[in-house]
């Protein structure tokens, strides 16, 4: 083996037992995750580079065959594709292995830990929960007004099975779309399950929130009729609830009031 990929493995192996030091002591999965990202960044460019040079213990000894190889499957590796590592040696095919694998589990916990929705940009429902948890309570402190919105579409899983998956995601992108051009700074968006959209509005009562409801409905339906066509039957239907209310004590109830007037819009069509 020359000099160049014996330093290189062992700083290899030196570098992925820090990093999993690192992620295994820190309590903040995030705090883990970007510096070790970092460091198996730091490994695939330190490896390749000591590829690319060779440099055997012996004056003279040419560059490995194999470099090559290992540059394309390190690149395919990066891309997020699967490498073909054969005639590659199997230190280096082990180390690209290790890489792959890191790579593919820090991908999902990044994925895991944005607040925001992968396919339309909107918040999590987790992130939803938590802020209506604190609005609402907000809300019952000082005596003022909160309303949540629920955005149904209809007829999705009809046209995904006339279509197919990505046509009708770009319906849900364009309903996302559409209610982000809508709320206020101060209100909230999230997506709230496969075809389902939730909307918090501080400081609004109910008749702004059925106001609310009502430009929504038009606006997205509209957009729809664009997108999918003005025969589609792809349509949303919005619910409404806010506080106070005699009948609602906790954010659940409120979140629960607003499924039920959802399902009356829906009926009413």
């Amino acid at each position: 083996m020359s000099c160049g990929k014996v330093w290189s493995t062992a700083l290899a192996v030196a570098a992925v037992v820090s990093a999993l030091a690192l992620a295994s002591n820190s309590s903040d999965s995030f705090a883990a995750g970007v510096p070790t990202a970092a460091i198996i960044i730091a490994i695939v460019f330190l490896y390749v580079r000591s590829w690319r040079a060779g440099g055997s213990c012996q004056a003279g000894t040419a560059e490995p065959s194999g470099v090559t190889k290992v540059i394309r499957a390190l690149d395919k590796t990066l891309e997020g594709e699967a490498a073909d590592l054969s005639g590659i040696e199997k230190d280096a095919a082990d180390a690209l292995s290790r890489v792959a694998e890191r790579l593919e589990w820090l991908t999902r916990e990044i994925n895991e830990m944005s607040p925001s929705d992968e396919l339309t940009s909107l918040a999590k429902e987790e992130v939803f929960n938590n802020v209506l948890w604190r609005e609402f309570n907000r809300a019952l402190r000082y005596k003022a007004s909160v309303s949540v919105a629920l955005v149904e579409v209809g007829n999705l899983d009809q046209y995904r099975d006339k279509h197919d998956s990505e046509a009708a995601e770009e319906l849900v992108r364009e309903v996302a779309s559409v209610i982000l051009q809508m709320v206020r700074e101060t209100d909230l968006a999230a997506r709230y399950g496969r075809d389902t959209f939730a909307v918090i509005m501080p400081e609004t009562g109910a008749p702004g929130a059925v106001e609310f409801s009502q430009r929504l409905r038009t606006a997205v339906n509209d957009a729809l009729s664009k997108k999918a066509g003005d025969g589609s039957e792809v349509k949303v239907s919005v619910g409404v609830a806010s506080v106070p209310s005699e009948e609602i004590k906790t954010a659940p109830e409120l979140v629960e009031r607003a499924a039920q007037a959802l399902e009356s819009a829906k009926s009413e069509k």
